[in-house]
């Protein structure tokens, strides 16, 4: 889920930020002047230029300039795919630099998340995922990939990259078997790994990416059930409030209320 958005021109001179810590995943893109992020008081950053920066939660940081306006976008998520988290690991950030054909990707990206993040509609969360999914490609493009995998591994990348698809196409609702064909096996197949990997069935599996979205747009939105049944990829409302319960042991109205 995005959870903060911002483009344009910044003087950090003008307009500091300080060290904070953030609880979400923050993208950080300069596409025109230099900044860095820092992390004590007196640190003298390597300034960048045109690059892209990912800093996860709760690591304290703040960003500064060369004492000239700079154009960023900003983005910050609840969360990033398994393997860029993995990537990470314990260093500070992952950065990347940027052609100047990126950075007018990512301004547009921003420009163009702008309503979906000030006024979610129906599929606006799809617009988010996308561009986290275009964030995460851009931000892992430098790193060292590995040999091939072990046959373990490999199943866990199957699942992993089924449970993306399925979570970019959540309205259309496709079944098991649409997945599996996705990832190019049969349903069979994609039925014994998955239960071997997560330990339930695909179904099963489907259905908590259901109910994490339809909480997520029930915590951050004030749509009505009407609108938050299709985003989730239920076909009734009446549908919708039956599972919720089953899973969550309270309506949907009483979970919005007391979170």
């Amino acid at each position: 889920m995005l959870r903060y958005l911002a483009q344009g021109l910044r003087n950090f001179s003008v307009s500091p930020v300080p060290l904070f810590s953030g609880m979400n995943w923050e993208f950080y893109a300069v596409t025109q002047g230099c900044a860095a992020p820092f992390y004590f008081d007196s640190e003298v950053p390597e300034l960048r230029s045109r690059t892209l920066w990912l800093l996860p939660p709760k690591k304290r940081h703040g960003w500064k300039g060369d004492g000239k306006a700079c154009t960023r976008a900003v983005f910050h998520f609840s969360r990033v795919p398994a393997e860029v988290e993995e990537t990470l690991g314990e260093r500070n950030y992952l950065s990347v630099r940027l052609s100047a054909a990126d950075g007018r990707e990512i301004m547009a990206l921003a420009k163009s998340l702008g309503p979906h993040f000030q006024k979610p509609k129906q599929f606006s969360a799809l617009h988010c995922e996308r561009a986290l999914l275009t964030l995460s490609l851009m931000v892992l493009r430098d790193q060292k990939m590995r040999g091939t995998l072990p046959l373990h591994q490999r199943d866990e990348e199957r699942v992993e990259r089924a449970i993306a698809w399925y979570s970019v196409l959540l309205a259309q609702n496709p079944s098991v078997d649409e997945v599996a064909n996705a990832i190019h096996m049969t349903g069979a197949s994609f039925r014994l790994i998955t239960k071997k990997i997560r330990g339930v069935p695909p179904h099963r599996v489907l259905r908590e990416i259901q109910i994490k979205r339809a909480c997520e747009v029930l915590a951050n939105t004030a749509d009505t059930l009407d609108q938050v049944v299709p985003q989730c990829g239920f076909q009734s409302v009446e549908d919708f409030c039956r599972v919720f319960k089953n899973e969550m042991g309270v309506s949907a109205d009483v979970w919005r209320k007391f979170t």
